[in-house]
């Protein structure tokens, strides 16, 4: 074993300097204490006399001498005396200064002892420092403190910083990875090197090549760069760790990395940064999820960040809306944004809830809420103290905790919570009792369950509704107590039920107590009646009960009710006759005492038991048949009634007669009740029905003068009665309706329908079908759906046995169609409905067609004109089956006998033709075919009804034969929008000719302008159609070409006097030239690509010319050419617009210029100008010439107007503007300066020439004469001038 192994000198020297350092402590310790000695004796620093201790006592010896040895007088010796004293008190002083004076000196002989002491212990605290941080910086560096050495480098002075490095880097780099300590001289460029020969071998070496490396820069995509520089991501480092041979930094500013090292090195770093590639994804956030990534002060983002190496940045990009841009290898993205799903996810505001008992609840919310407080807050701790809400809420009968907060916090939450509950439950004791006993247990005012709570911190709950009785403590034995205390008072408080039928539970619980026997159950126990189970409730001890039990027994068995439900029919049937009425002959027969109760349409039986039972079962039988005796019922009007009963009942009383056995009985709603026999009343019904169905009725609606005025208005009452077969009549007063029964209530719900906007139906039912339905209708919501869902008013009225609906007219119908589905599940077995083809209501619907099915099935049949549906009725289902089966062979019958032909939108022109001009068509075709034709515009249908099969096919090919016709004979045809004014013409000039010119007419479609019809015979409309297609593509032809964009006054230029630029653009190129002022654009159209081409090319160049006319002019006047564009400058400068001083731009070009002469040779241009210029007259000084001369423009006396004429009448300005612009002198120094001057007419003055006539002018045209014109002879010849002048501003004025 060595001697390092068995000695620390590490540990040896660690105790050595801290001993020291204790002794220098202690050292400086006494130090301080001296010095603090030396300051108090300087504070008391004695007074230093002036003589010496040898002076002083020399001179006491002296004058004590001088004393004894003379002899002196007595004062002389006092003042001797009096001064040795004195010197005697100085010799004292002078011995304590002496005294501190040794002090001080010996104190700081001690201090200076002590200071050296001190000097010695900090050198040999220094030596161990030194000696221990050699031994610290060995074990450091992996080498015994022997081992260590110290090497020097000299590097030069501009290398120095890549050995540091940024902020040090590569000197921690080389001293983590060498294991060698580096100290950097930067003034000298020493390098230190200290550690163990091998590593600082290896270290030179490295910091060889690093003053030998080169630097190399690579730029490098933004992302790339920005990946490297972020905080937290660790991706510079991992390269570094990677390519240890090089030196890398990245630097954001410069989107470079820099590469430090030798060439082969620097080369293979550059290829693995060439291979990395990142890609991006962005989320976005929405409220408060950016707040979520980010995290308190950036914490979340960052811990993202660092997790998953990639770049996140949160950007808000519209109010409210954040994005999330995530930057990093394809891999680390995926991951991050699956992380940062899961963090929005689970910090998602979400609610759960715990459905908790009543005694749970309370439990929790005892002690002012402290358990349930607690609980929140350890739901809080749990979840890094993020906080969730617990609230509880009711929910039906129970209650539920609320748990909201953060998802995550709730999951959490959930478990707790749940375990907590399942703890209290597991402590709770649940009895389960009947409800009736629960007033016992709580008492009056709760006076009983107050005395088990009393000095018991107990929780009991009772629900009174379902009888359980809840018990929870934290202590057992406080449970077990109040649970024995609860049995006592259940075994003292049994209970019976006495079950009763529902109907007549009520009538005998209150017979019962008003009964003799009602006191002696009530001696035994308490009485009562549960509304809910219809029966009779006892409680009290079980001996008691017993009695009482059979005491009520016997009651109800003596005195058994029960009710039978009649309708409003049947209540005056079983009363008629007195005392031989039906409801006295039943009571006679069974012994039971039967009433009636006409609020509730009941017949109420009282007896025993049996007498009760054998009543309703005769009863029933009269009312609704059965075993043998059969019942039905027949609704009819009044004046179908009247037939039935005949003269003074004869037509009743034969019926009655015919048919033994059978009794009819007339209600006051209109309805025939047929009882007896099976046989014989089903033969009376059918003989009833027939009668019924030959019978036509009247019917009368009364109508007030504004009723009238909305019946007579444009044919509204024939639409609103159209295919009902019934006959109206129209007076002031009243509207007359006669047809069958059926027909004529369908018109009359329509007709006051039209006028009141109410439409009232009814779907009527059986009597056996009404007491089902009211049974069901207690519970009101069947009633109230349908009418919510269809927004009308469905009731049951059980004085007409019908449901009623009322409403708007389409609502009823959706309630009726709601009201039969419900009859579909009610009545399963009884009730059905076919619905028919709408052209087949006709002869399927026909009111003898469907008695003859009622006759023959005995079931009850309606036609519902609403729902175009037959409706079958019956309490047996056999009848109703066999209805069925009757209407639907009926229905296949009337298929034989109609068919409906419909059209399409496109084809609804159609619909006239058939109809014919005046209807002579559909007329002609009714005659011809023997059918019914009913032609419906809305529908686009025609409905064809026969008597017979062969009158229907005939009917069928003639449509069809006219239908096809009429294809042929008609087109159509759809022209560009911006064509059809071109096709129409002027006042229809051109459409009327294409119609004569092809033999056909035409005409404009009103719904679609765009489309023309085109009709005639068949060669003639597919020629015309051609001849219209060749048009329309000899139109689109012409109007291909190209738009473009115009100023104002280029329209003014392109278009020229009265549009003759454009005309003659038109004839050369043989184009189309249209000009839109309102949307200044230009288009050019038709002839050929070539002829469109040269004339846009030349349009193009007008247009350049005139600008760059305007340029000229605006240099010339010292003008902005862009001010030349707004008409306000015109306005400006002379008080008008440019449209008011002329149509055309002005021109001032010297003659040297030939870079602006014209696009081809120019026209005479004098035309353009106005005829009679306003504003100026010009007025000859010879007042004897002719005033009144008549005008004569043929002959024309021409005459030269000299200085001295004068300018009369007219504004100053016109004047004024009038001699600048005739005035020799130029008014543009600069341009006579720099070009020719423009010619003038004449030296001295201008040649006007004029009418013998008076006229004003002040019209000046702004186009500038051309040099290359010949306007230049206009002031040479005055015989031949053009009748306007040259000024030398270079303006020409017509005058």
């Amino acid at each position: 074993m060595s001697v390092e192994e068995t000695f620390d000198i590490g540990a040896r020297l660690s105790q050595r300097l801290e001993s020291t350092r204790i002794q220098k402590e202690t050292t400086q310790a006494k130090i301080n204490e001296l010095n603090n000695e030396l300051e108090a004796l300087s504070e008391k620093n004695p007074k230093h006399p002036r003589e010496s201790m040898t002076e002083t006592e020399e001179k006491i010896n002296s004058l004590e001498s001088k004393r004894t040895t003379s002899s002196m007088p007595l004062q002389e010796e006092k003042a001797i005396l009096k001064e040795i004293h004195f010197l005697q008190r100085v010799k004292a002083q002078l011995e304590e200064y002496n005294l501190y004076e040794r002090k001080v000196q010996e104190k700081k002989g001690q201090l200076t002892d002590l200071k050296e002491a001190l000097k010695t212990t900090i050198t040999a605290i220094e030596e161990l420092e030194s000696a221990l941080f050699k031994v610290s910086l060995a074990a450091k560096l992996g080498c015994s403190a022997t081992e260590l050495k110290k090497f020097t480098i000299e590097v030069d002075n501009e290398k120095i910083g890549r050995v540091i490095g940024k902020s040090g880097s590569t000197i921690k780099q080389l001293e983590q990875r060498l294991l060698v300590h580096i100290d950097v001289d930067s003034e000298s460029g020493q390098i230190n090197l200290t550690g163990s020969e091998h590593n600082l071998a290896r270290a030179m070496a490295d910091i060889n090549k690093i003053t030998m490396a080169i630097d190399d820069e690579v730029k490098m995509p933004k992302d790339v760069i920005n990946y490297f520089t972020t905080k937290h991501v660790h991706a510079l480092a991992l390269f570094r760790e990677q390519h240890t041979e090089v030196q890398v930094e990245a630097y954001r500013e410069k989107g470079t990395i820099t590469i430090r090292g030798l060439p082969e090195a620097i080369s293979r770093a550059k290829s693995d940064l060439s291979e990395i590639h990142l890609s991006s994804e962005t989320r976005i956030l929405v409220g408060r999820e950016w707040s979520i990534v980010v995290g308190k002060s950036g914490s979340t983002i960052n811990r993202l960040v660092e997790k998953h190496q990639v770049i996140i940045d949160v950007s808000e990009t519209q109010h409210g809306v954040f994005t999330a841009t995530i930057v990093g290898p394809p891999d680390n993205i995926n991951v991050a944004c699956n992380a940062i799903d899961e963090l929005l996810e689970s910090h998602k505001e979400v609610t759960h809830q715990i459905k908790v008992d009543p005694i749970v609840r309370n439990a929790l919310l005892a002690d002012s809420g402290a358990r349930i407080k607690k609980l929140q807050k350890e739901c809080s701790i749990r979840d890094s103290g993020c906080g969730i809400q617990l609230n509880f809420q009711k929910e039906g009968d129970g209650s539920v905790l609320v748990i909201k907060g953060r998802r995550a916090a709730v999951e959490i939450a959930k478990g707790i919570i749940t375990e907590r509950i399942e703890k209290i439950q597991s402590t709770v004791v649940t009895i389960n009792v009947d409800p009736f006993i629960v007033p016992k247990i709580i008492g009056r005012g709760g006076e009983t369950i107050k005395k088990l709570q009393n000095g018991k911190s107990v929780n009991i709950d009772v629900d009174r509704t379902c009888g359980r009785i809840v018990i929870h403590s934290h202590e057992d034995e406080e449970v077990k107590k109040v649970e024995t205390q609860i049995t006592e008072i259940i075994n003292e408080n049994q209970i019976e039920r006495i079950q009763l039928l529902p109907k007549t539970a009520k009538n005998i619980f209150r017979e019962l107590i008003q009964s003799d026997v009602r006191d002696d159950i009530n001696s035994l126990v308490w009485m009562g009646l549960d509304d809910e189970t219809s029966s009779i409730i006892i409680r009290g001890a079980r001996d008691n009960l017993n009695k009482a039990k059979i005491m009520v027994q016997t009651y109800v068995s003596e005195n058994y009710i029960q009710e039978v439900e009649i309708s409003a029919e049947d209540e005056p049937t079983l009363l008629a006759g007195g005392c031989a009425s039906p409801i006295q002959k039943f009571q006679d027969e069974s012994g039971a005492e039967l009433n009636v109760i006409r609020s509730r349409f009941v017949v109420l039986a009282k007896g025993s038991k049996e007498n009760v039972q054998a009543a309703v079962t005769k009863l029933k039988q009269f009312l609704h048949g059965g075993d043998g005796y059969a019942v039905s019922r027949i609704s009819a009007t009044e004046q179908a009634l009247g037939i039935v009963i005949g003269k003074s009942g004869s037509k009743r009383a034969e019926l009655e007669k015919k048919h033994d056995g059978v009794n009819l009985f007339i209600h006051r709603s209109n309805r025939i009740t047929i009882r007896g026999p099976h046989p014989a009343a089903e033969a009376c019904r059918i003989d009833i029905l027939r009668l019924l169905s030959s019978v036509r009725v009247n019917q009368v609606l009364n109508i007030t003068p504004d009723e009238h005025r909305i019946l007579s208005d444009q044919d509204s009452l024939r639409r609103a009665i159209h295919g009902i077969p019934v006959q109206v009549n129209l007076t002031e007063r009243a509207v007359k309706i006669r047809g069958f029964y059926s027909d004529v209530r369908d018109a009359e719900c329509l007709l006051k329908d039209l006028i009141s906007g109410v439409y009232e139906a009814q779907v009527e039912l059986e009597a056996t079908q009404v007491s089902c339905v009211r049974e069901s209708c207690r519970d009101p919501s069947h009633f109230q759906k349908m009418e919510e869902q269809s927004n009308s008013i469905v009731s049951l009225d059980l004085a007409n046995n019908a449901i009623m609906i009322r409403g708007k007219r389409g609502n009823v119908q959706n309630a009726k169609k709601l009201v039969l589905d419900f009859l579909e599940v009610l009545l399963p077995s009884g009730f059905a409905k076919l619905t028919i083809p709408k052209p087949l209501e006709t002869k399927a619907g026909d009111v003898a067609v469907l008695a003859e099915c009622a006759a023959m099935s005995g079931a009850t049949v309606n036609f519902d004109r609403d729902l175009s549906a037959i409706l079958i009725q019956s309490s047996s289902p056999e009848k109703v089956k066999s209805a069925k089966i009757i209407i639907q062979k009926k229905v296949e019958e009337a298929e034989k006998l109609a068919f409906v032909v419909g059209f399409e939108v496109s084809e609804s022109w159609l619909i006239p033709l058939i109809i014919g001009k005046n209807g002579n068509r559909v007329k002609s075709l009714r005659v011809e075919s023997g059918c019914s034709i009913d032609i419906n515009k809305p529908d686009r249908t025609v409905s064809v009804i026969g008597s017979d099969e062969a009158s229907v096919i005939k009917a069928r090919e003639m449509l069809e034969n006219i239908i096809d016709c009429a294809r042929r004979q008609c087109a159509f045809m759809k022209l560009p929008d911006d064509s059809i004014a071109a096709f129409v013409g002027r006042g229809g000039s051109h459409i009327r000719a294409f119609a004569n010119e092809n033999r056909i007419e035409i005409e404009r479609m009103r719904k679609d302008p765009t489309m023309f019809k085109i009709f005639g015979e068949e060669a003639y409309v597919i020629t015309a159609k051609q001849a219209l297609q060749l048009w329309i593509d000899r139109w689109l032809l012409k109007k291909a070409g190209e738009t473009i964009v115009i100023d104002e006054l280029a329209v003014l230029t392109l278009l020229g006097k009265q549009g003759s630029a454009i005309t003659a653009l038109r004839r050369e190129y043989d184009c189309e030239v249209e000009i839109n002022r309102e949307e200044l654009t230009l288009a050019v159209r038709g002839s050929n690509d070539d002829n469109r081409r040269k004339a846009m090319k030349k349009i193009r160049h007008i247009i350049d010319e005139d600008e760059e006319r305007v340029q000229v002019q605006g240099r010339v006047r010292n003008i902005d050419p862009s001010e030349t564009h707004d008409k306000n400058y015109y306005r400006n400068k002379f008080g008008k617009t440019a449209d008011e001083i002329g149509q055309q731009k002005t021109r001032q070009i010297p003659k040297s210029n030939d870079s602006l002469s014209t696009f081809d040779s120019r026209k005479d241009r004098t035309s353009e100008f106005a005829g009679r210029p306003v504003g100026l007259t010009i007025v000859e000084k010879d007042a004897s010439k002719p005033k009144n001369k008549k005008r004569n423009r043929n002959k024309t006396k021409l005459k030269d107007f000299s200085d001295e004429q004068t300018l009369q009448v007219g504004s100053s300005a016109g004047r004024s503007l009038f001699n600048l612009l005739i005035s020799e002198s130029s008014p543009y120094p600069d341009f006579n300066e720099n070009h020719d001057p423009p010619v003038s007419n004449n030296a001295g003055g201008v040649s006007l020439v004029v009418n013998d006539e008076q006229w004003d002018s002040s019209t000046v045209s702004s186009a500038a004469i051309d040099s290359s014109d010949q306007d230049d002879e206009i002031g040479k010849n005055a015989s031949g001038a053009k009748p306007y002048i040259k000024s030398a501003s270079g303006f020409t004025v017509r005058v």
